[in-house]
């Protein structure tokens, strides 16, 4: 009988092992031609790609916003884009992870030029953040930095349901 509590107990622990274990989050290497790739991948598609960094104050509280957001439209493809580096991964998981935004694809700059990686994806970006880049279905893009808002949001998406004709 003492044989059979032990067994139920370790069966019990085992089957709870699941609950504890934390998802590894997946991050993808960002470099120079990672934009390209991305932009292959949903070709058809309609998609937003943020860009943003733990050191950016107005980047963390976006990511409320959008968590709320993808919460609601989950079908809506969003593309995370950390600027800070491939050790800072826990610290990237916890923060979306704490705004429901990890099951979405992420990326993460790579050690590679970061003036290379900005260049390839705007010209016309100098590294200011969040930078927010709304992808239409044709991938005619709009881009907008500082902090999205759910008025932002909305009209995004009211634009790639073709409600409405730009930001």
């Amino acid at each position: 009988m003492k044989n059979n509590k032990v067994l139920y107990l370790l069966i019990a622990v085992l089957l709870s092992l699941p609950l504890f274990a934390r998802a590894e989050l997946q991050l993808n290497r960002f470099d120079a031609h990672s934009y390209k790739t991305i932009i292959a991948q949903h070709q058809g598609n309609s998609f937003l790609m943020v860009l943003w960094s733990l050191d950016c104050p107005p980047c963390i509280e976006e990511l409320g916003s959008l968590g709320k957001f993808h919460q609601l439209h989950d079908k809506v493809n969003i593309i995370m884009v950390s600027t800070d580096n491939e050790n800072q991964k826990d610290d990237i998981q916890q923060l979306m992870s704490k705004h429901g935004l990890d099951d979405i694809q992420q990326w993460v700059f790579s050690t590679d030029s970061e003036q290379a990686i900005r260049f390839s994806i705007d010209p016309q970006w100098y590294g200011e953040l969040p930078r927010n880049y709304f992808h239409d279905k044709q991938h005619k893009r709009q881009v907008k930095s500082g902090r999205l808002n759910e008025a932002m949001l909305s009209a995004w998406l009211e634009l790639i349901n073709n409600k409405t004709t730009g930001l």
